[in-house]
This record gives structure tokens, sequence and C-alpha cells, in this order.
């Protein structure tokens, strides 16, 4: 009924972030560009941040083209307001275990580290853009069987 309605100033807007998850257009407008602007400003002519392309947990993870050699890039990213304790612990620990990991089908992470001195709580790492569905979008599809995986 036109009374369960919310009124338009306070209707959530979705729109997709990636296939299949949803974020709210009031938090990207508020938080993606500053994050956004940081990073930039930290990287300066490294790479160029084109975009968010999602997040979950206590990371963000953006598209980026690494300028001297012209290829696309993701960098994940810890947000100061996450990197307090545990959070940082378990980053780092991400961060040197993916590391570790050698193998022709796992992407490796290019580069890792903290934009220290002007923003020590923002830790990143960088590995290469590979482009199309995610793991668990093939597997739902059931391009991947659970069994290979």
């Amino acid at each position: 009924s036109v009374q369960d309605r919310p009124e338009p100033s306070k209707a959530v807007l979705l729109e997709p972030l990636v296939p299949g998850r949803y974020f709210r257009k009031s938090q990207t407008r508020h938080r993606m560009p500053e994050l956004h602007e940081r990073l930039q400003n930290f990287f300066g002519t490294t790479y160029t941040i084109e975009r968010e392309l999602g997040g979950g947990g206590m990371s963000r993870v953006f598209l980026a083209e690494e300028r001297a050699l012209g290829r696309k890039v993701v960098i994940k990213v810890l947000p100061p307001d996450m990197a307090a304790g545990v959070n940082r612990e378990r980053f780092e620990l991400e961060t040197q275990l993916a590391a570790s990991l050698q193998h022709p089908l796992i992407v490796p992470i290019l580069t890792a580290g903290s934009a220290a001195p002007t923003e020590p709580d923002l830790l990143y790492y960088v590995m290469p853009f590979i482009d199309g569905l995610a793991l668990r979008e093939r597997i739902d599809r059931e391009e991947i069987g659970r069994a290979h995986v």
C-alpha cells in the first residue's frame, strides 16, 4: 500500500557494484571518493585509480592502471578506519600468505606495503587484474565443479 512505502527522501537506492552484489548509493558518495582520492594522492603517477570494484569484510578493492607498464592491476586496501589491532594483523597475514603461494592458477602479489609516512594506517597490496567472473560466480553458474576447486 501507499502508506507502507518510504518517503522519497528516505528511499534507499541500490545499484550493482559487482554482478549479484549491491550497495547503497549514499554510502559510496561519501566514502569512495575520499579513499579513492587518498589512494591516488599516495600512488601519484605510478597507478591511475579507475574505480572501486568491490569489497567485503575488512578490505576494499580498486581497479587501477600501472602507468609505466600500461597494464591493469587490482589494489586491495585495508582502509585506515579498519586498520586497528586484529584487522591489521589479519590483513598483513593474508598478504604474506598470498605472497608465499606460487602456482600457475594463483594470481601473484606484485607489491605490498603501507602508505607511510603520510598514511601509515593505509595498508595495500597490488595484483594483476584478471578480467572475467569471480571464482564464486563460476562455481555458482556450474562452469567449474566444486570438486575442481
